[in-house]
């Protein structure tokens, strides 16, 4: 008589990206499997440390909470809406098929966005390309219905400039 031996189940590791505040981004986990057929049990092992993650019906996630293969799939991201950090943070969670456990990661990188209302600018000479020129910059150009802009440079060829509606 030969005894099989059990393999170990396979989870969906990934990474994602989503903007400061945005709601409603999909993980885009697939459902873990298991190589032998075994029946698998999932369950959320920690959190993102901001943000909120979610069922698609706005039921957020608990540590210790269990989930079918259809409810990983279908998980969402809130972002916060303010976020300084350049580091992600991480969704875990682990799949069991009985003998095996497999833990796996969702690292979720938030990125900060510009306000709608602002943008970068640069003028002179760009230092270390002397034929890069991008002097007289059109402001009332990007500026919307041509309001008026308040500027503020740094005065140095190559320097940032914000703008603002005035």
């Amino acid at each position: 008589t030969v005894v099989g031996v059990n393999a170990p189940p396979r989870a969906d590791s990934g990474n994602m990206t989503v903007s400061v505040g945005s709601k409603g981004g999909k993980l885009g986990l697939d459902a873990p499997t298991d190589p032998d057929g075994n029946a698998l049990t999932i369950e959320v092992t920690s959190l993102p440390r901001v943000g909120t993650l979610r069922f698609p019906n706005g039921t957020p996630l608990k540590v210790g909470q269990f989930l079918s293969a259809s409810q990983l799939e279908r998980l969402v991201y809130d972002a916060p809406s303010e976020y300084r950090s350049k580091k992600p943070v991480y969704f875990r969670y682990q799949v069991s098929d009985g003998q095996y456990v497999r833990n796996a990661t969702v690292a979720i990188h938030i990125k900060r966005t510009a306000p709608a209302n602002c943008f970068t600018a640069l003028f002179g000479d760009v230092p270390g390309h002397p034929k890069v020129k991008l002097s007289k910059l059109p402001l009332k150009d990007l500026s919307p219905g041509g309001a008026k802009i308040k500027t503020n440079s740094l005065g140095k060829a190559g320097a940032a400039a914000k703008a603002r509606p005035a």
